[in-house]
C-alpha cells in the first residue's frame, strides 16, 4: 500500500502532524498498525466512513478494498481535542464516526470527502475543515516542550513549570494526550 505524507498548511503546523493518504493495490489489503501515540481523522472510501481515531495501546489490523484511496490527517500529540471535541482518553482504542462527533458538520464533511477525485483533493477537502483554535492552551505547551526535549522532561519540571501537582498534571494529560 504506497503511503504519502503531505504537510499541513503553515497555519495548521502547530496542531497537525500531517496530511496523509494510502492507496490499495489491484487486491484486498491488510493493513497491520502497530501501537502509536496518534489521533487522527480517516477516511475509508469503501466503507464510506470518516472517523476519529484514538491512540492504539496495541497493535490492530484493518482490511481494505482493492483500488481505493485511504486518507487522513494526523494530529500532533495533545493537540486533536480542539478538533474532534472529546478528551483523548475517550478514543483510546477506538473509533468514533465524526457524524457521531460532529453532528451535521461531520455528515457533510463525508459527503464532500466521498467526491473526492485524488488524493490531493481528498487532502485539500480535510484541510479547508479545519481552522486554527485561537491559542495553544498550558498543556499543549507542555506537551511541545517534552517533544522539544526528546522525552528528557521530569513530571516534577512539568508541574512546576505548569504550575500544578504532579497529580493533577498526570490527570490533565491523560485527559488530553
Amino acid at each position: 500500500m504506497p503511503y504519502r505524507e503531505y504537510p499541513p498548511q503553515p497555519h495548521l503546523a502547530p496542531w497537525v502532524e500531517c496530511f496523509w493518504t494510502s492507496d490499495t493495490g489491484s487486491v484486498p489489503a491488510l493493513q497491520r498498525v502497530m501501537p502509536d501515540a496518534c489521533e487522527d481523522v480517516i477516511w475509508v472510501p469503501g466503507t464510506n466512513s470518516l472517523s476519529a481515531v484514538g491512540a492504539m495501546t496495541r497493535a490492530q489490523v484493518f482490511a481494505h478494498a482493492p483500488r481505493q484511496t485511504i486518507g487522513g490527517v494526523r494530529f500532533r500529540p495533545s493537540m486533536a481535542r480542539g478538533y474532534l471535541g472529546v478528551p483523548a482518553n475517550e478514543l483510546t482504542d477506538r473509533m468514533a464516526g465524526l457524524e457521531e462527533l460532529w453532528g451535521p458538520r461531520g455528515a457533510g464533511l463525508r459527503r464532500r470527502v466521498s467526491g473526492a477525485e485524488n488524493a490531493e483533493e481528498l487532502v485539500r477537502l480535510l484541510g479547508a475543515e479545519l481552522k486554527p483554535p485561537d491559542a495553544i492552551t498550558p498543556l499543549q505547551r507542555l506537551t511541545l516542550f517534552v517533544l522539544d526535549s526528546g522525552g528528557r522532561a521530569s513530571v516534577d519540571d512539568m508541574a512546576r513549570l505548569a504550575g500544578v501537582s504532579q497529580r493533577h498534571l498526570r490527570r490533565l494529560f491523560l485527559e488530553q494526550t
